[in-house]
């Protein structure tokens, strides 16, 4: 794994570097496409059109923290590898299908004419704490190459290509080197121990050999040290809903309520996937529908209810919602789980009780989402929305957020929660279902500026930063580098949903013209490989907001060689 030093004050310089990428066996990283376990990254475009065994021409692919790549939307992230389902499944390469976390990342690069690059950083099977990094590049003439750094330890798994189709030509010893012929199915199975894993600083050549199959050759490449760039935390709130109690049982929703986020969050559940546990408010708090309460059951899937009347759900339904045997707060209710990353909060404040689900990824999913419930004494809830990630169709699940007293029926109908103010009268039961695997997009998050990253993060090349999305009325703006901080805004008017992220130690750009890119340069100094710094850009205009700027998200760096 890299070493994380901090980068020496004045070792990037704000200027345009021309020389050209070295040319390398393992290739950069590319951009941060997600994390965790059991993560399926859908419909990643190659820039190619790549023939896969079998000789289906695709351009989008899906990729499995599990090791392995296959046609889109054909199944799940697998942690389970077997022959049966490499052979009568959809067409799907192995660089080492196992139970694998992607402590790392995964990364892809399209950069390269011709070839596209997928990289699994510091993965590790699941309960061990042993890491490594293999990296996948697919050219568009089929070739396919797999290469392992020299941590890759003597596990089980299942290493090759196949169409899905059969016939079973049986397991190859691939360091040895294997013909095909003309089956597209070429794999070694390794159970373990003694008979592990033993690609440990290979490299794999899959060759087209013209009958339908591949020629396998087995080289050794010397461990990477990558540049790596990925995205961190969100500089600003992206929406605030309030139910207000409208004195007739239902509620007022309003838009608004930014300056009530909790950053102090408080004390750790500990909850893991479909899990709940009951939290006390110090305060009594009327339930939608009156019902007088002083605790609340925390779900790990978005939601809390009356304690002891339900179980943790991970499938949100509005008929589930409005027949509950107690009443239901949903602020992002589908089915997330916060085992390896994120975590869920609860934090009894001075007039409020918080729960906050701070970077969780929906289950199979790479995306976090930062949601945060408040409520209060007198019956108000906000919903607010920090950070929240839209995975694509395929791994978006059911999405439903609102409220509902519970026992109905039937389920009132849906409203349109990104159309406020408007005031429910005598209904309890207000919500909106997103059926998002059907396409039904979720758009109560808000465009907020953001940082994005183009070129390479290693010692001797240059990169870009520039802000896209930012708001209308961006006159300007300024580029921070330093090391990460977490510094609230609230006290400023205006920026009272937002965060401060990096100390500025390492650099400050001029005032720019909005729209302009940023250049930088990482000197050509061997040891600042391993060394971190982040960046946030601050965005300049007079009706921006009370205080005429906006601060975008973090981007993350490591320096590579």
């Amino acid at each position: 794994m890299l070493s994380r030093r901090t980068l020496p004050l004045g070792a990037l310089a704000l200027l345009p570097l021309l020389t050209p990428l070295a040319p390398a066996q393992w290739r950069p990283v590319g951009t941060w496409i997600g994390a965790g376990d059991d993560a399926l990254a859908r419909a990643v475009p190659l820039g190619i059109t790549f023939p896969f065994p079998g000789g289906a021409a695709l351009s989008t692919v899906d990729v499995d923290s599990n090791g392995r790549v296959f046609l889109g939307r054909q199944g799940t992230s697998d942690p389970s590898e077997s022959v049966g389902e490499l052979l009568g499944g959809t067409p799907s390469l192995a660089i080492l299908w196992d139970d694998l976390v992607a402590d790392g990342g995964i990364y892809f690069d399209a950069t390269n004419p011709g070839v596209a690059t997928i990289t699994w950083v510091d993965v590790r099977e699941q309960l061990s704490p042993r890491q490594f990094t293999m990296q996948l590049q697919l050219l568009a003439s089929g070739q396919i190459l797999m290469l392992y750094d020299s941590r890759v330890p003597a596990l089980d798994g299942l290493v090759g290509v196949s169409d899905g189709q059969g016939p079973d030509p049986g397991s190859s010893d691939l360091s040895a080197g294997t013909w095909s012929a003309a089956n597209p199915t070429a794999y070694e199975l390794f159970p373990g121990g003694a008979n592990g894993c033993d690609l440990a600083g290979s490299l794999l050549v899959f060759t087209p050999n013209g009958q339908g199959g591949y020629q396998v050759v087995r080289g050794t490449v010397p461990d990477p040290s990558f540049g790596i760039a990925e995205p961190g935390r969100s500089g600003c709130i992206e929406r605030a809903i309030t139910f207000s109690p409208n004195g007739q049982g239902g509620y007022v929703v309003t838009d608004g309520g930014t300056a009530d986020w909790d950053f102090a969050q408080g004390r750790a559940l500990g909850l893991g996937d479909d899990q709940t546990t009951v939290e006390p408010l110090g305060f009594t708090f009327p339930l939608p529908g009156g019902t007088a309460v002083q605790q609340l059951e925390i779900d790990s899937n978005g939601r809390v209810f009356e304690a002891g009347f339900q179980s943790s759900d991970f499938t949100p339904t509005p008929s589930e919602l409005a027949a509950a045997p107690g009443a239901t707060i949903a602020p992002y209710w589908t089915d997330l789980d916060p085992r390896v990353v994120g975590e869920v909060y609860a934090h009894r404040i001075a007039g409020a009780f918080t729960v906050t689900w701070a970077g969780v990824p929906k289950t199979s999913g790479l995306l976090a989402n930062t949601v945060q419930l408040r409520v209060e004494p007198d019956g108000t809830i906000q919903f607010l929305y920090f950070d929240v990630a839209f995975e694509p169709v395929g791994i978006g699940r059911a999405l439903l957020i609102g409220l509902s007293r519970g026992g109905l029926g039937t389920a009132p109908a849906e409203v349109d929660l990104s159309a406020l103010p408007r005031n429910s009268g005598t209904n309890s039961t207000v919500y909106e279902w997103f059926d998002v695997d059907n396409g039904d997009r979720f758009d109560l998050d808000r465009s907020v500026p953001r940082l994005r990253f183009t070129g390479l993060p290693d010692v001797g090349q240059r990169f870009t930063l520039d802000v896209v999305d930012a708001p209308p009325g961006t006159a300007g703006l300024y580029y921070l580098a330093g090391q990460p901080v977490s510094l609230p805004l609230a006290s400023i008017a205006g920026l009272e949903g937002c965060i401060l992220l990096t100390d500025s130690s390492l650099a400050i750009s001029p005032p720019l013209a909005a729209g302009t890119p940023l250049p930088f340069v990482i000197p050509s100094m061997p040891s600042l490989a391993g060394a971190t710094a982040n960046f946030q850009a601050i965005v300049v205009g007079p009706n921006l907001n009370a205080a005429g700027v906006l601060p975008t998200d973090e981007l993350l760096l490591t320096i590579g060689r």
